[in-house]
């Protein structure tokens, strides 16, 4: 058969789900991460949001909510990214669970 053997084929960015989601996660391997949101019910025009550094979904991640303009809150393909200079931290009554956010365990 005519053309490149299949482990000479070389995909780029969109063609391959999985590999963008590897680089992804290495661009944003230190970032806060959106793992749940929810509109707030105390702060109209936001959202709640809980992340966790790198996204992980574990019981030792550290968590830490955030307020997001709700128009600006759209999830990408892979997650929505914490911006820390335009999106506070927050610690306030929230319209999330009622449990506070885990702390990383020494």
């Amino acid at each position: 058969m005519p053309g490149k053997p299949f482990s000479d084929v070389l995909l780029r960015h969109g063609e391959s789900h999985e590999k963008d989601r590897r680089a992804f996660e290495r661009a944003h391997a230190g970032d806060w991460i959106v793992i749940s949101a929810l509109r707030s019910h105390h702060h109209p025009g936001m959202t709640e949001v809980i992340a966790t550094i790198g996204g992980v979904r574990a019981a030792h991640a550290e968590e830490r909510r955030f307020l997001v303009p709700s128009d600006e809150y759209e999830v990408g393909q892979f997650g929505f990214v914490i911006d820390t200079a335009r999106h506070s931290a927050y610690d306030g009554p929230s319209s999330l669970i009622g449990r506070p956010p885990r702390r990383a365990s020494a």
